[in-house]
């Protein structure tokens, strides 16, 4: 599927992860490649063939954060806070192509596709390895979708000035 991603660099000053959820501020946090790979791993790569961005969002991580109603990042951070950090690559994409063509783009342009080869006994090793250097913003799990849910429903032009304006701190550079 067609993505387009931008390296950027972006100082911890411009993000805040624990502001409100009622603020979009949690934005700017990615994941690393080892724990996206983790994620895609234990959530059966099997159980997600044939499902597209929205469903993904609306069968894992939605559940996965009902309670909190947070972020996907805001929630890893407590168990995985050296794999959420300020993002150095911004990806975008179509809601309704499917998930795991996505990211196996995703994983092919930055040349790590050895981490999404064959399901190891530990994944937990997973975040051992691979490049945690580049750090992924994905919307589905970078912004937290109950937030986005409920903005969106009040009006769509609001929703945009919010995601813009939340995207307006990070300095885009050109991939290298």
């Amino acid at each position: 599927p067609p993505i387009s991603m931008s390296a950027k660099t972006c100082s911890g000053d411009d993000i805040s992860s624990t502001g409100s959820t009622r603020e979009l501020s949690d934005s700017g946090l990615g994941m690393t490649l080892p724990l996206l790979a983790y994620f895609i791993r234990q959530h059966r790569v099997s159980a997600l063939r044939g499902l597209t961005t929205r469903e993904v969002c609306d069968i894992i991580v939605m559940p996965m954060t009902k309670a909190s109603h947070v972020s996907l990042c805001q929630l890893l951070h407590a168990r995985h806070p050296a794999h959420i950090r300020p993002a150095t690559v911004h990806v975008i994409h179509a809601w309704s192509q499917l998930f795991l063509e996505t990211v196996d783009a995703v994983f092919s342009q930055l040349g790590q596709t050895h981490l999404l080869d064959g399901v190891g006994e530990n994944d937990e090793e997973l975040l051992l390895g691979g490049d945690d250097d580049v750090v992924v913003w994905i919307d589905i799990f970078s912004f937290n979708q109950h937030e986005s849910l409920s903005v969106v429903s009040e009006a769509d032009d609001d929703f945009s000035s919010q995601f813009l304006a939340s995207l307006l701190p990070l300095r885009f550079k050109s991939p290298t």
